[in-house]
């Protein structure tokens, strides 16, 4: 047994053409808005180019360069593996990592990690102890993990090690020192941490330094934001029109909200007001309609 494994999350062409056959099925439908401002809007079919969507959506694509008739066929067109694991994980999920949302370090670290060494050994009824190096010092959630503790995913055999987690950034330096091992270059380059390029966690000095440095890579994700804003239907809904929240506020207008406080000098009641603008997606009145979700045809939804 070799004392190093180094795993891999490989996304498979069958995996893509589930998302494919995902695809073409819900994007052919109108869909509502899950969340945000436009939360229960009601947004028009990405597989037809016969409706006033389809037809600025084109004009979208002479923009952008590419030649499709709907934007079903050009997420398509980009919906095979790439050979990148990170890139093909944003296509798969239609968008990059998130703050809310890092899938990236939930399937490319952990869940590989597990399936490919640890889940092996858990079923041949090996005790496993996963070692990290997690320091406390590195986030106020990780000062919180237990140094040892059983881990969930199989208790009883599964346990995780932290073994530098009360160490400080100069201790590890300083053993790297003590043994003669050279930290990784980007270290002696300045950054303050060593890891994706660019994370979603990083800092805007960090692009900007990334960006001055190398160049290449920032030409390397803008590469990759053009494959991955086609497998996107919300950036399909919103590549067409740039007035559309102003307009439509101005359609919608705003409540008033009254309630009666006592003066605080004089003890009388007094009647509050305040304005507030209809939201766009929860509380839509076009038409004098109030339904739970609001069916609104394209050309109201983003402007005449």
């Amino acid at each position: 047994c070799k004392p190093v494994q180094i795993v891999k999350r490989v996304y498979t062409e069958s995996e893509f053409e589930r998302r494919r056959q995902s695809l073409i099925k819900r994007w052919a439908q109108c869909q509502p808005i899950r969340m945000g401002a436009y939360r229960g809007v009601v947004m028009p079919s990405l597989a037809r180019s016969d409706t006033k969507f389809g037809q600025a959506w084109q004009r979208t694509a002479e923009r952008w360069g590419i030649e499709f008739e709907t934007p079903l066929e050009a997420a398509l067109s980009v919906m095979h593996p790439s050979g990148n694991s990170f890139l093909d994980a944003a296509l798969l999920h239609g968008k990059f990592p998130m703050m809310r949302d890092r899938f990236c370090t939930e399937e490319l670290k952990i869940q590989i990690a597990f399936d490919a060494a640890i889940k092996p050994l858990l079923d041949d009824g090996e005790v496993v102890v996963q070692w990290s190096g997690v320091r406390a010092d590195e986030s106020d959630k990780r000062a919180g993990y237990a140094r040892f503790a059983c881990d969930e995913r199989d208790p009883g055999f599964l346990y995780n090690f932290l073994p530098i987690h009360k160490w400080t950034a100069t201790d590890v330096f300083a053993l790297h020192k003590y043994f003669g091992i050279k930290p990784n270059p980007l270290y002696l380059q300045g950054a303050d941490r060593v890891g994706c390029m660019n994370c979603v966690l990083c800092t805007k000095e960090e692009i900007a330094q990334t960006a001055a440095r190398w160049p290449e890579h920032i030409e390397k994700h803008h590469a990759w934001e053009k494959k991955v804003r086609l497998a996107s239907r919300w950036v399909h809904w919103m590549s067409v029109g740039t007035e559309s929240q102003a307009w439509m506020r101005s359609q919608l207008g705003v409540r008033e909200v009254t309630w009666f406080d006592e003066d605080e000098f004089t003890g009388e009641e007094i009647a509050m007001r305040k304005r507030y603008p209809v939201n766009l997606g929860q509380e839509v009145r076009l038409h004098g309609l109030e339904p739970d979700v609001q069916r609104i045809e394209w050309s109201g939804f983003y402007g005449p």
